[in-house]
């Protein structure tokens, strides 16, 4: 029957354990920061669009660029999507003097952040990704916001010439998707540095104790047999 474990090895295996649970979940923290980062806070910080007012959007061109950009699938799937370039005229719903405006439409602030700065060919109004290559998605844009249709978008009185379809995320999104990851990447953070210093405190005392075992157990020096030597 194995021996039971001494109190020394017990709190060796707790601390050991604390220590990687804590520098795990720090690390899952600092990625999850990372992600949201660049998926939520950039595109609405680059686009300001929570500056972005409520308009009447009028498609009066859409068309096929000829590019066919790439995308992932999923897992282990690549495909590409027909890039169609809509153009609009709008009108502000309030404090505009009702004359139309001319604007590029792109489907979210992330498509805005994405295609306004590239040329005209790259201008995509939406991204569908899948196996059929975005053909019902994109028969489905086009039957909503279709040239002639009527509905309602989102336009920057500081970049009036892009309008977006729908704002993705809001004020509470972006503060909320900083604030949870950093408060976990501090307390984690904190956790590690804690344990990090008590590993390092009972290395400390399991070496005095072994340096004090071995000096009680030090043989004495061998006896010459009492001659004294002249």
């Amino acid at each position: 029957m194995a021996s039971a474990r001494s109190p020394q090895e017990r709190e060796k295996c707790k601390i050991v354990t604390w220590v990687w649970v804590s520098v795990s979940l720090a690390i899952c923290c600092l990625v999850a920061l990372i992600v949201l980062g660049v998926v939520i806070v950039q595109p609405v910080v680059e686009t300001d669009s929570l500056s972005f007012q409520e308009a009447n959007c009028t498609t009066v061109k859409n068309y096929f660029t000829g590019e066919k950009p790439s995308c992932s699938c999923g897992k282990y799937c690549q495909s590409w999507y027909p890039c169609v370039r809509y153009l609009v005229d709008y009108v502000p719903a309030s404090g505009g003097n009702g004359t139309a405006r001319r604007a590029v439409m792109f489907d979210t602030e992330a498509g805005l952040n994405n295609g306004r700065y590239r040329g005209e060919d790259r201008q995509c109004a939406t991204r569908p990704c899948g196996g059929d290559r975005g053909d019902k998605e994109l028969t489905k844009f086009n039957d909503t916001y279709g040239e002639g249709q009527t509905y309602k978008c989102l336009y920057n009185p500081s970049d009036p010439s892009f309008v977006i379809l729908t704002r993705l995320f809001s004020w509470d999104a972006m503060f909320h998707s900083l604030l949870w990851p950093s408060i976990g990447l501090v307390v984690f953070a904190a956790l590690t540095l804690y344990w990090g210093l008590r590993c390092k405190a009972f290395q400390s005392s399991v070496s005095g104790m072994e340096c004090h075992t071995i000096g009680k157990n030090v043989a004495p020096p061998p006896n010459d047999g009492g001659f004294i030597y002249s």
